[in-house]
């Protein structure tokens, strides 16, 4: 039971801390052209689970690949339709019927999720998107939240310069969400923000050594890991004091840093780094789930900063560009 509850007072308290960063502006978004159809499949394939066990028939209607185009983050749209079939899971008895609709045209893209749930009542509808607002349930709470699912997908879908709307026949009669987007009409032949450089191919530059510094274990790991499988030689420490004794010891060329670390931050780090290392030629990238405050990162000693999780891609271009122009010369 214990560890039941905790698991859940876990996924509230991440929900309300990655509402609070998206609407205080803290959240950044790593951009590219994708496709919906794609990005309704992985939410899909990860709310199966809670579909499957509820006994609820899902059921897709996708378009040909590569019509419903957007300039947008995958993984933050993914999120945002991950909630919306959580939305509908959970006002839903067993065995109910989740239709996901991917559809495009002219300069609009739009996902539908439609359910066959409790619907949602005429005094409710223009406050659904509000925080902390619910459809009221049963006593048995087990399926509750805090309302905090839809501001959070509202949120986003307008970071993305989209818009969301609700509506329902009324209770008992199911409920239907449209996430409308601006369209893409191609593909584009590059897909990298403007200023990014060129990705190239990690092969054709030398193994440098990097330093991966994030108190979150799991993420330090699985970035040095990745790195060290494209022939990087990594190292990964959890907090301030270990990341400045790792570059006397490991002697990196790159360091790739957490801002929010605890007891001594990102910055503080990046500061004393410098200080003590000022004469060697060390790449400095923040690595954060937070918004970029560049004045202060150039204070700090940062040469870049890349959104958690890293798009490798870009990473590579960075250390590629770095190499090239012989300032990771040992």
């Amino acid at each position: 039971m214990m560890i039941r509850q905790t698991k859940r007072m876990g996924t509230l308290l991440d929900q309300l801390l990655d509402v609070a960063r998206v609407v205080s502006g803290k959240v950044e978004l790593s951009q590219g052209c994708i496709d919906l159809a794609d990005v309704v499949r992985a939410a899909v394939e990860t709310m199966r689970p809670i579909v499957e066990t509820q006994k609820h028939e899902l059921t897709l209607s996708l378009p040909p690949d590569k019509s419903a185009l957007v300039l947008g983050d995958a993984s933050r749209l993914t999120q945002a339709v991950e909630n919306l079939i959580t939305n509908a899971a959970k006002y839903m008895n067993d065995g109910g019927q989740i239709a996901l609709t991917v559809e495009a045209d002219n300069d609009k893209a739009r996902i539908i999720v439609r359910d066959s749930g409790i619907g949602i009542s005429g005094n409710l509808l223009p406050h659904i998107f509000e925080l902390f607002t619910q459809a009221p349930r049963s006593l048995d709470r087990a399926k509750g939240g805090l309302g905090l699912g839809l501001p959070l997908v509202r949120n986003l879908v307008e970071m993305h310069g989209g818009q969301i709307s609700a509506s329902s026949a009324g209770l008992g009669q199911g409920s239907e969400f449209i996430v409308t987007l601006p369209r893409l009409l191609e593909w584009p032949s590059e897909e990298r923000l403007e200023g990014t450089p060129t990705p190239t191919v990690l092969g054709k530059i030398r193994p440098l050594r990097i330093l991966v510094v994030d108190d979150e274990e799991d993420m330090a790991g699985m970035l040095a890991a990745i790195l060290k499988r494209d022939g990087y030689q990594t190292l990964a420490v959890n907090d301030g004091p270990s990341a400045l004794k790792a570059v006397r010891t490991f002697g990196p060329e790159v360091v790739l840093l957490d801002l929010g670390l605890p007891e001594m931050d990102g910055y503080e780090v990046a500061r004393r780094l410098r200080e003590e290392h000022g004469n060697k030629n060390i790449l400095l990238i923040a690595v954060t789930g937070y918004q970029k405050d560049a004045s202060r990162l150039k204070q700090a000693g940062f040469d870049h900063h890349l959104i958690k999780p890293p798009d490798m891609p870009k990473l590579s271009a960075m250390l590629a560009a770095w190499d090239d122009e012989g300032r990771g010369t040992p």
